[in-house]
């Protein structure tokens, strides 16, 4: 991964050197293609951490594989954005060919939360996930959480493995 300043307050980012430089660079921007152009209208751009991008092919595959090809493409693009000034407001948006697949996509992601929820309540954890809205509206697929410091807190003692986190609940 390649990053860089753009102005004080906004990195770039990408995958190669050459993608970074030419995106800080004298030429075309983003906004001057209109497929980014769309989805960079998708993303909140006011709040303190988003990105917004195309999703690379062998991912796109990637899922339609994990979903035993119950969808027919992969996502085209990604948008999200991260307000961590009290706790995480987290939105990640995922972006598919048409509404036929976002509707599978988040029919598939719902049956996964479900398994996700019981693993994570065996943690103590399981208030947490249950933060987490999926919905679709036309060809965005949107996952949702807003989480408290408590949350994100309670979050890291599990993952650290911290025994004295204290269950919310006993599974």
């Amino acid at each position: 991964m390649f990053f860089a300043f753009g102005r004080p307050d906004t990195v770039v980012l990408g995958s190669t050197e050459a993608y970074v430089l030419e995106a800080l660079g004298p030429g075309k921007k983003a906004l001057d293609n209109p497929e980014l152009a769309g989805f960079l209208k998708l993303v909140d751009q006011k709040a303190p951490i988003w990105a917004a991008g195309r999703v690379a092919e062998r991912v796109r595959k990637g899922l339609v594989d994990v979903t035993n090809k119950e969808l027919q493409a992969g996502p085209v693009a990604f948008v999200g954005k991260l307000d961590p000034s009290q706790g995480a407001n987290v939105d990640l948006g995922v972006v598919m060919n048409d509404a036929k697949d976002a509707n599978t996509l988040e029919t598939f992601a719902k049956n996964q939360m479900g398994l996700f929820a019981m693993a994570a309540q065996a943690k103590g954890v399981g208030k947490i996930v249950d933060k987490v809205q999926i919905s679709t509206q036309d060809k965005l697929v949107s996952f949702r959480g807003n989480f408290t410091v408590d949350d994100i807190n309670r979050l890291f003692c599990v993952l650290d493995g911290d025994a004295k986190c204290g269950q919310d609940a006993t599974p």
